[in-house]
């Protein structure tokens, strides 16, 4: 009687196979990231200011920036109206969040499961479509950018 394999065993094979490709590409892709020379810091360090606490008063201040525009002396009187404020030019918001502390690195290098989920069907047997192929190119093509040197 011939042996035959069953529908388990073929299934751990498929499974071993994926899970010993996601190591391999996962190991390959720390190794990359480790391996790169080093470039200039992504965040700078910002410039230390010393602080000292003293009982005594100085003359004058001697901040570098003292306030030009200093609190008035005295509050309003009660029912006197406040001043009206002056109005202020409005700052143009500048997504700082993502701009100078790598988190933008980090998103897309995240975003890399979906290149190793398409080569995973692939292995398997299950062969992506054109759409998740162009998707997972970009993400690669992303991926790659962000290692060239500036």
């Amino acid at each position: 009687m011939p042996a035959t394999t069953s529908n388990s065993e073929y299934g751990r094979r498929e499974e071993s196979i994926g899970l010993a490709l996601a190591i391999a590409v996962h190991l390959g892709l720390a190794g990359f990231l480790l391996w790169r020379p080093a470039g200039k810091a992504l965040v700078t360090p910002p410039e230390r200011m010393t602080v000292t606490l003293s009982e005594e008063l100085a003359p004058t201040s001697t901040s570098p920036e003292p306030n030009a525009q200093a609190a008035p002396d005295a509050a309003p009187e009660i029912g006197e109206a406040a001043p009206a404020p002056e109005p202020q030019p409005v700052a143009k918001a500048e997504p700082e969040a993502l701009h100078g502390s790598g988190a933008g690195f980090v998103l897309t290098l995240r975003n890399t499961s979906i290149v190793f989920a398409a080569v995973l069907g692939w292995a398997i047997a299950e062969p992506p479509t054109r759409r998740q192929v162009l998707g997972a190119v970009l993400v690669a093509g992303g991926a790659i950018l962000l290692g060239l040197p500036r």
